[in-house]
């Protein structure tokens, strides 16, 4: 049997583990399970990640980076910070309805992380949140700190939400429709934020 390369060799598991927890949950993706997936034995699944816990923070931090690569197409240096914050939102969404797996994979480590390592949780959410928070800063529009802040709780509170309804009833049309009266509600808080700052 040919030697696979460690970096393909962790790509594999982290592909394995999404499926894992997308079918059986973060608490039953166990290590035994996602190395089967992989094809690979347990013992390489621990020579590259040594723990479970690095394992799924891995495959979180994969899912992030996914999701960030997906909306860089947001640009918004054409655009000020309520159409930015519309695009994100509509691009993050559109990545959900066409990546099931993986959003259910990301809502389970974190519920995960949330109830074993609540430092571990938070320090994710904070990465997830670190990258929209750049995109919106990117809007050619000037805002404060505190204001691109506001916004980015704003997109992950709305997505957070429009993802929850379409792991639970699976209606694709309905979400990004849904998501398209969000961005309306998000443009109006945006536009109300700025107006009161001035």
């Amino acid at each position: 049997m040919a030697r696979i390369p460690a970096a393909a060799r962790r790509e594999q598991f982290i592909d394995a583990a999404v499926r894992v927890i997308a079918r059986d949950g973060a608490a039953g993706a166990t290590t035994r399970r996602i190395a089967e997936e992989a094809n690979a034995s347990q013992t390489s699944l621990h020579y590259c990640f040594q723990t479970k816990e690095n394992l799924l923070l891995a495959v979180f931090e994969h899912l992030s980076e996914s999701l960030r690569v997906d909306s860089e197409g947001v640009n918004g240096e054409e655009a000020g910070l309520a159409q930015t914050a519309e695009r994100l939102l509509t691009r993050t969404m559109q990545y959900a309805v066409d990546h099931l797996d993986q959003t259910r994979a990301t809502f389970a480590i974190t519920m995960w992380a949330q109830t074993t390592n609540p430092e571990l949780a938070v320090r994710m959410y904070d990465m997830f949140l670190a990258g929209w928070q750049d995109v919106l800063c990117s809007a050619k529009e000037t805002a404060s700190n505190e204001e691109i802040a506001s916004v980015t709780r704003m997109v992950v509170t709305l997505a957070d939400g429009l993802s929850m309804q379409l792991l639970t009833d699976g209606d694709r049309e309905r979400t990004m429709r849904d998501t398209a009266s969000a961005c309306v509600m998000l443009s109006t808080f945006v536009e109300t934020l700025l107006r009161r700052s001035a």
